[in-house]
C-alpha cells in the first residue's frame, strides 16, 4: 500500500528515535569516561603537582637494540603462518566445504574447545584467588559480620576496603578483569556514618546489600536481562502481528491493535536497562536485611535523611539539566524514599514486583517524575 506522506514521516519518526538512543547511550560513556578521568588523575596531580615536574638529571637515553636475528625471525614466523593459511585454503579448505558433516563437526568441536578453554581460565582465577579481603585499618572492627555475610551468602571471593576518592561521599561496588569483585567505601561515608547513632548496623546493611549485587552477579546478568526481554519482545509482537493478519476479521484485528499498543507500552519500560538496574538494587535491600539482623530502621531514617538533602539541592537545578537527569541519564538507582517506605513493609522480594515496579515507572514518567521518581 501507498501512504504517501505517512511512510516517509514514520521513517523520520524511527531514525530520530535511533540517534536519539544513541546520543543517551554515547553520553553516558564520556560522562562516565570524563569522571573516571577527573578523579584518577586530575584531583591527585591538584594535591601532588610535583608529580609531573621534569628532572632532567633522571632522563634515561633509549637506543634501538633490535638485533637482524629478531627480524629474521620475525619474516619467518610471518611466511610460515601465511604457508599454513595457504595449505589450508588449496588443500584442506575445499574437501571440508564439499563434505557438509564433517564441516559441522569440525565447528562444533572448535565452539567445544573454545568453551572449555574458557571455563579452565575461569575456575584457575577461581582457585588462586579464592579468599575474603578485608581492609582491618578501615574494617577491622566489623570484619567477623562481613565474614558472616559472606558465608551465608556462600560468596568466598571478595575484597572489601577503602575507596580511593578525595571528598566524595560514596561506596561502589566492581568487578576486575579476574572476575574478582570489589567493594569500596569512601573514607568521607564512613565519617558521616561514624557521627550518627546505629552507624555499625548502617554500615553493615550497606555492605550486606553490596554483597547481594556480587550473589545476585549483578555486574553481568543486567545485560542478559536486558537481551532476553528485547526476544521476548520481538517474539510477542510478531505473533500479535501474524495474528493480526491472518485471520481476517475486524474485531479480531483491533484487539490485535490494543494488544499490540500495550506490548510496547510495557516492553518500552522492561527492555530498558535502567529498569533491571533498579530492579537489582530493590532485590538487594531484602536480602541485605536477610543476611544482617540489625536495627534496620537506622538504615531507613539515615536514607531518607540523605534523599531528603538531595532532592533539596536538586530544587536549584535548572529545567534542562532536570529534564536530562529524570529522562536520559542513566541513573539505576530508584527513589531512596521509595526504596525505604518498601523495606519497612517488606523482607522479602516477590516476583509480581517486577509487574509492579513496570507500573511504577509508567506512573512515574506520565506524572514527571522521570525513571528514578524524584519529586521536583
Amino acid at each position: 500500500m501507498n501512504f504517501g506522506v505517512i511512510k516517509y514521516i514514520t521513517y523520520i519518526v524511527i531514525i530520530i528515535g535511533l540517534i536519539v538512543g544513541r546520543l543517551k547511550e554515547i553520553t553516558q560513556q564520556y560522562i562516565k569516561t570524563i569522571n573516571e578521568y577527573i578523579d584518577g588523575f586530575l584531583l591527585p596531580l591538584e594535591n601532588r603537582p610535583q608529580l609531573i615536574r621534569k628532572d632532567e638529571s633522571k632522563r634515561i637515553e633509549i637506543k634501538q637494540t633490535v638485533s637482524k636475528f629478531k627480524i629474521g625471525m620475525c619474516i619467518a614466523a610471518t611466511l610460515s603462518i601465511f604457508g599454513m593459511l595457504l595449505t589450508l585454503k588449496v588443500l584442506i579448505l575445499p574437501h571440508i566445504i564439499n563434505n557438509k558433516v564433517v564441516a559441522v563437526l569440525l565447528i562444533i568441536l572448535l565452539f567445544a574447545m573454545m568453551t572449555f578453554e574458557k571455563r579452565k581460565k575461569k575456575n584457575n582465577v577461581k582457585k588462586e584467588n579464592d579468599k575474603i579481603e578485608i581492609d582491618e585499618n578501615v574494617l577491622g572492627g566489623i570484619k567477623e559480620d562481613i565474614v558472616k555475610m559472606c558465608k551465608k551468602l556462600k560468596i568466598s571471593n571478595v575484597k572489601i576496603g577503602l575507596l580511593e576518592c578525595s571528598g566524595a561521599i560514596k561506596i561502589e561496588t566492581g568487578i576486575d578483569e579476574n572476575q574478582i569483585p570489589h567493594i569500596g567505601v569512601s573514607y568521607s561515608f564512613l565519617q558521616t556514618l561514624y557521627t550518627r547513632d546505629g552507624a555499625k548496623d548502617i554500615l553493615l546493611y550497606i555492605i550486606g546489600h553490596k554483597l547481594a549485587h556480587v550473589y545476585y552477579d549483578d555486574f553481568n546478568n543486567i545485560a542478559k536481562r536486558v537481551k532476553k526481554s528485547y526476544f521476548i519482545y520481538f517474539v510477542g509482537m510478531m505473533i500479535i502481528i501474524c495474528i493480526a493478519l491472518f485471520i481476517e476479521d475486524a474485531f479480531v484485528q483491533n484487539i490485535g491493535l490494543v494488544l499490540l499498543l500495550i506490548h510496547c507500552f510495557i516492553f518500552n519500560v522492561i527492555c530498558d536497562k535502567r529498569y533491571w538496574h533498579q530492579i537489582a538494587e530493590l532485590k538487594a535491600d531484602r536480602l541485605s536485611v536477610q543476611i544482617y539482623n540489625g536495627e534496620k530502621t537506622f538504615l531507613i531514617d539515615f536514607w531518607k535523611e540523605y534523599d531528603k538533602n538531595k532532592d533539596s539541592k536538586r530544587k536549584k537545578e535548572n529545567a534542562i539539566y532536570e529534564y536530562y537527569k529524570k529522562y536520559i541519564k542513566i541513573e539505576s538507582h530508584p527513589s531512596m524514599t521509595r526504596r525505604m517506605e518498601l523495606l519497612e513493609k517488606r523482607n522479602k522480594w516477590h516476583r509480581w514486583e517486577y509487574f509492579e515496579h513496570m507500573l511504577l515507572i509508567c506512573k512515574w514518567r506520565i506524572t514527571n517524575k522521570g525513571w528514578n521518581g524524584h519529586v521536583k
